[in-house]
């Protein structure tokens, strides 16, 4: 009789927090960037800190279009992150150089675009060598949340550029199996990595260097069904007749292109000095004057690096737009900053 009343009263009070959180009132723990207004609702944290760093995170996935670039970004830059505390002494914000999953929670979790969601994650029993085994955090998809509230609270995106930012996160999460992804930007020559399909089966095609020349390989057929392989193509003619298209299409975007990129490069530069300036205003010293790195751009629509000290990290966001625009200024760029990385 006992152990049934007991478990009357767990699924009682399971129901009754079910029942808040359906209202938008349960908050078991909130994310760095929001605290309690009263018993129901939660506001933007008052501290402006703790806002830029977070809005700098979203403008920076939104430049980079991957989270592992932001997260090496901001470790290089010395940028730290606002994080909740755990420990009951120490209630509140601390901050530090962001570990990648500080990063990731930060732009997939939908507070921050102002919704509330609870059931975000479950729990998976399976049975391996005759015992049960429970996998406890497995994330569920947006359509199986037992409760999305959205316009909430304030948030530092809207919920379309939330959207957006976990189909990018998706389509960057090449080791999950799926061949439907088209990747993140990664190094070598060739343009078009990832984004090409075979035209006999559809499946994604593989490249493969020999030296500095790649090629376009279609191997689905042979590891899936010990087939030949469907096609090769070489990278250089078929990157050749992309890049021209790209740059017909850009070439009168020319001067608005420059213009965004000296007010990116304004923007970096400042959300860097800021992020050294609240660091040596807690620790009484002055900051370092600013040095101007800025390489030296060879066309005008085409974005470099803010620093030679963080080039090599940016260097994701620059491969699309310069290989686009010149393979031959690809090639002399790549030249030169393994000449930079020798001599450094």
């Amino acid at each position: 009789m006992s152990e049934l009343e007991l478990s009357l009263f767990r699924q009682r009070s399971h129901e009754a927090l079910k029942q808040k959180a359906r209202r938008g009132a349960l908050f078991l723990r909130l994310a760095a960037g929001y605290v309690k207004a009263g018993r129901d609702r939660i506001e933007k944290d008052s501290d402006q800190r703790v806002q830029d760093a977070l809005k700098l995170v979203f403008s920076k996935f939104a430049e980079f279009q991957s989270a592992r670039q932001v997260h090496v970004w901001l470790r290089d830059e010395g940028i730290v992150l606002p994080v909740k505390s755990r420990n009951t002494e120490e209630r509140g914000i601390i901050w530090r150089l962001p570990a990648y999953n500080t990063v990731h929670n930060i732009l997939t979790n939908p507070i921050h675009a102002g919704a509330y969601a609870f059931g975000r994650t479950t729990s998976k029993v399976s049975v391996e060598e005759g015992r049960k085994r429970v996998r406890r955090g497995v994330r569920r998809p947006v359509a199986e949340w037992d409760v999305l509230l959205k316009d909430q609270h304030e948030g530092y995106i809207t919920w379309e550029q939330f959207e957006r930012n976990q189909r990018v996160i998706a389509d960057n999460a090449t080791g999950k199996g799926s061949a439907t992804v088209k990747g993140a930007v990664r190094r070598g020559e060739l343009l078009l990595a990832g984004l090409l399909r075979c035209g006999h089966c559809g499946r994604k095609l593989h490249v493969a260097y020999s030296g500095k020349i790649g090629r376009y390989n279609c191997y689905g057929a042979r590891a899936n069904h010990g087939t030949k392989r469907c096609i090769s193509i070489g990278g250089l003619g078929t990157d050749a007749a992309v890049s021209a298209e790209v740059l017909r299409i850009l070439r009168p975007l020319g001067i608005d292109a420059a213009v965004k990129a000296l007010e990116a490069q304004a923007t970096e530069t400042s959300a860097a000095q800021d992020s050294s300036s609240w660091r040596c205003s807690r620790r009484g010293t002055r900051p370092p004057m600013p040095v101007d790195n800025t390489m030296p751009s060879i066309l005008p629509i085409v974005w470099w690096p803010v620093s030679l000290s963080g080039a090599r990290t940016r260097r994701c966001r620059l491969c699309i737009a310069l290989k686009a625009i010149s393979p031959q200024s690809w090639r002399g760029s790549q030249r030169r900053w393994a000449s930079e990385s020798v001599s450094s």
